[in-house]
């Protein structure tokens, strides 16, 4: 028998943004089957804090933030992405 503590688990949240004053967030919504979110289209050379959080019935859960740079083609130094349980993975 499964124990859901808050509930089961319906999708997650994904915000990031540029590491520096009055910069916007950026909320992406992912479904509950996936197992990691690759974010595109971001700067060259810029610092990103990314956060995620699970969101079941009873709401919003606790986020983990990394914070990640980007090199001259937009994309992450390594570790490339972060899957939804902070293990690394390829792309």
């Amino acid at each position: 028998m499964e124990i859901h503590i808050n509930g089961i688990l319906i999708d997650y949240t994904i915000e990031y943004y540029i590491n520096e004053e009055n910069s916007s967030r950026v909320t992406a919504m992912a479904p509950n089957t996936i197992f990691y979110f690759l974010l595109e289209d971001l700067n060259n050379f810029t610092t990103y804090n990314v956060s995620v959080s699970a969101n079941t019935v009873v709401g919003r859960g606790p986020s983990t933030e990394r914070t990640q740079r980007t090199n001259g083609n937009g994309k992450c130094f390594y570790p490339v992405c972060y899957d939804l349980f902070g293990r690394t993975c390829s792309t």
